[in-house]
């Protein structure tokens, strides 16, 4: 889903707004000219865990829990290593001496992995 952020004025003057951040205000139509808004959404990620993949891919929110295919950049002249973990308690890493592996996602938080090579 989406939450509201706030309105933005495509044209006019934003000063008959009464609240831009309040998803639902009041507004003073203007005696000459026009007034535009645009009402404003971000992505809910409520109760989503973030994977941060330094050196690979993907990052990105994700269902506590999920298993999620990670796999290292290929550097020219560099042979990968291993998968470090810099932030956060993966459940289950299937290899982490693999370039292509499985990280099961925490309950909570954030899980963070690096590529090292």
């Amino acid at each position: 889903g989406e939450l509201f952020t706030h309105w933005d004025v495509i044209d006019g003057n934003p000063e008959f707004v009464d609240d831009l951040t309040k998803r639902e205000t009041f507004v003073t139509i203007p005696e000459e000219g026009r007034l535009e808004l645009r009402a404003m959404y971000e992505d809910d990620l409520t109760g989503l865990v973030q994977l941060l993949v330094k050196r690979g891919s993907p990052d990105g929110y994700y269902n506590p829990g999920e298993r999620i295919k990670i796999t290292a950049e290929i550097i020219e002249g560099r042979t990968f290593s291993h998968w470090d973990v810099i932030d956060g308690t993966p459940n289950l890493v299937d290899d982490l001496k693999n370039r292509e592996t499985f990280v099961t996602l925490p309950e909570e938080g954030r899980l963070e992995v690096k590529a090292m090579y």
